[in-house]
């Protein structure tokens, strides 16, 4: 959780030296190899981590490399958000909302023995009704 913290504070407690790497591999071919190599071994070891919620029968059968790219493009935006305020005043909260919402999405259904009951309805009279989970834009 601190990296998460940190990755999230705001620009003034920040150094730049990260956005600034993003910045120069768009123009230094020294520096985009070095970004690529590091996002790729983010990659990587993202992608383990989810084979092994596969193996164990926690994630459902999607292609590891994929499902880790999702992942890492989304953080990797969510902290440029954050790092444009447009995320406050609680970042972390929605950073996990987000994370939440995409393993999720990977996750095995439950059997329908297992299934919770739900305490509200998320379409009532017709209207949708947001969870207090969802991840809004502010």
């Amino acid at each position: 959780m601190d990296y998460v913290r940190h990755a999230l504070a705001p620009a003034a407690e920040q150094s730049p030296l990260s956005n600034e790497l993003y910045s120069l591999a768009t123009r230094n071919e020294a520096a985009r190899r070095h970004l690529l190599a590091y996002l790729g071994e983010y990659q990587r070891l993202l992608a383990e981590l989810i084979q092994q919620g596969i193996d164990r029968g926690e994630l459902r059968p999607v292609a590891p490399m994929t499902a880790a790219l999702a992942l890492l493009a989304a953080y990797e935006g969510f902290t440029e958000l954050a790092m444009l305020g447009l995320l406050a005043p609680e970042p972390e909260a929605d950073l996990l909302a987000m994370l939440d919402l995409l393993l999720a999405g990977m996750s095995q259904p439950p059997t329908p023995a297992m299934l919770p009951v739900a305490s509200h309805h998320v379409f009532g009279g017709g209207k949708w009704q947001p969870s207090p989970r969802v991840l809004a834009f502010r």
